[in-house]
């Protein structure tokens, strides 16, 4: 039997949702707007709501 994982990576312009619990915006839909890779490797990203915008690590989104 086959799994098969869909991978896919977050980018400029992509939909997500903050996916961790306790978090402004948690399970709020967003828009990314700019990203930022830190010293790491990890990316962090500039996600606009309706009605606020922050930063998230690719960790704590999930793509819709």
């Amino acid at each position: 039997m086959l799994f098969f994982m869909r991978w896919s990576m977050i980018q400029i312009g992509s939909l997500v949702r903050v996916k961790m619990p306790g978090y402004p915006n948690h399970d709020c839909i967003g828009l990314v707007t700019d990203s930022l890779e830190d010293n790491d490797g990890f990316n962090n990203f500039e996600v606009v709501f309706v009605d606020d915008r922050g930063w998230y690590t690719d960790l704590e989104l999930e793509e819709v």
